[in-house]
């Protein structure tokens, strides 16, 4: 971190204690302040971005960080902007994303993948239906956990996708996202319902949870247009897998966005009654759910 950060840091009450992650845009730090308390810095330097993302996405994901409000989703406690850089200080997540967790531990039981989807699902529902904004990068690196509560962030390619008037959907035509995670519809590049391209990757994320890979080639995106044809990811689910959560899973996997639930629906597949008594296994809290 430069000179300027660093006075920052001084000036809030926080001394920098190490790099957490560094992409493309930006790098992320923790710091710590007198009392023992973190915070996560997310620092990004304007000469990194395209006038489109300085322009454009930038300030979307900062009014998304700045106005969203849930207890899933990672919360902002300051933005700081200079000339070159903005610094956003973020809650401190102690053990890092979601995806390399499923790295380091390979796939998790059922029961943690079904809690941790419900406090995903909970904060894109909230984002769908509270905000009007779709998130368009769904994945598990964009998920953290703290003490083994899964928090939503990230919201770089948010963006608030209905119209107000008519309460219809604003169609999108922006391409963003991740390969693996993308729908089909994203993938052949025609105008899609954002809400709903959520949904398949909510679908991915669960996949990838209690599988512990993906559910298609995800390096390939004309062989991964094909296997999704083919539905190859119902033929792909480990041993062991519970009818009721793989029933689940492929709920969101589905290839035409008219037939797949948006994710109001999916929450109340989630909640249904019927299928918690049919899973004998289903937690309550997070200290129930222990590694598959």
């Amino acid at each position: 971190m430069d000179t300027t950060g660093l006075d920052i840091l001084a000036q809030k009450g926080y001394k920098l204690e190490k790099k957490l992650n560094a992409g493309a845009f930006g790098e992320v730090f923790a710091a710590v302040a007198s009392n023992g308390d973190r915070v996560a810095i997310k620092v990004i330097s304007f000469k990194t971005l395209s006038d489109e993302i300085r322009e454009v996405f930038l300030p979307r994901e900062m009014c998304a960080l700045i106005f969203s409000r849930h207890q899933f989703i990672v919360p902002v406690y300051d933005i700081v902007r200079t000339e070159e850089k903005i610094y956003t200080f973020l809650e401190y997540c102690n053990m890092g994303d979601l995806f390399n967790y499923i790295v380091r531990h390979g796939y998790v039981s059922q029961a943690l993948a079904m809690l941790w989807f419900y406090q995903i699902s909970n904060a894109i529902d909230y984002l769908h239906n509270k905000m009007d904004v779709a998130h368009r990068d769904i994945k598990l690196e964009n998920v953290l956990l703290n003490d083994m509560i899964a928090k939503v962030t990230d919201l770089g390619f948010a963006k608030c996708c209905r119209d107000n008037q008519t309460n219809s959907v604003i169609m999108s035509n922006t391409f963003c996202g991740t390969p693996g995670y993308m729908s089909p519809e994203l993938l052949y590049q025609v105008p899609y319902n954002p809400f709903l391209a959520d949904v398949w990757a909510l679908g991915v994320c669960m996949y990838i949870m209690i599988n512990g890979c993906y559910p298609y080639n995800s390096d390939d995106p004309k062989l991964m247009l094909e296997e999704i044809k083919e539905r190859l990811h119902d033929k792909r689910y480990r041993q062991g897998i519970h009818d009721h959560v793989r029933w689940f899973t492929n709920k969101m996997l589905v290839y035409d966005p008219q037939k797949r639930p948006d994710v109001k629906v999916i929450m109340k597949y989630y909640s249904d009654n019927k299928y918690k008594t049919n899973l004998e296994w289903f937690p309550i809290s997070a200290e129930e759910g222990e590694l598959g």
